[in-house]
């Protein structure tokens, strides 16, 4: 675990789960959401395979649902075998 997730980590305590890269520290790094993808290093949101998407406002992102999330792994899987 990288030194800024884990003082993010004791900032938390208990209370809190957030998933994070274990490398990057980021959460919207698609290593965060899923291990199986690279750690980008990168918290911009809307990365292929992140949990996140890009949103047009200043608002924060959301979690996109499940099934959201299925068909963005199908697509990236489609696009790394071409």
């Amino acid at each position: 675990m990288s030194d800024k997730a884990a003082r993010f980590s004791l900032f938390l305590g208990s209370h809190v789960r957030m998933e994070l890269c274990e490398t990057c520290g980021n959460k919207r790094c698609p290593h965060a959401t899923d291990r199986a993808y690279a750690c980008t290093g990168s918290n911009e949101a809307g990365q292929p395979g992140s949990k996140y998407k890009k949103t047009g406002s200043s608002a924060p992102t959301a979690p996109v649902d499940a099934q959201e999330l299925s068909d963005n792994e199908a697509l990236t899987q489609k696009i790394s075998h071409d």
